[in-house]
């Protein structure tokens, strides 16, 4: 029987890595949180709070990937820049 606690099998720096990796990932779960407040929901039926969530989800993820290519823009006039 393996466990993760089991030191030599999983050692606590690949722990720290993979804590690492999920931090963004919990900080966006809490940031969602706090803007589906249960009180402003459009309905009350199952169906009218799932579509509630699932255009959360979609809004949060526009708002992703614009930054991402903000910051592709942005590093592409920097290289740009630091070539002439």
């Amino acid at each position: 029987m393996k466990s993760v606690l089991d030191k030599k099998l999983y050692p606590f720096k690949d722990f720290k890595y993979l804590y690492h990796l999920r931090w963004g990932i919990e900080e966006n779960y809490k940031l969602m949180k706090s803007h589906l407040v249960v009180e402003s929901f459009s309905g009350v039926s199952d169906e009218v709070v799932l579509q509630d969530a699932l255009a959360e989800v979609l809004t949060e993820s526009f708002a992703a990937v614009a930054i991402i290519e903000a910051d592709i823009i942005k590093s592409i006039c920097i290289e740009s820049i630091d070539m002439k």
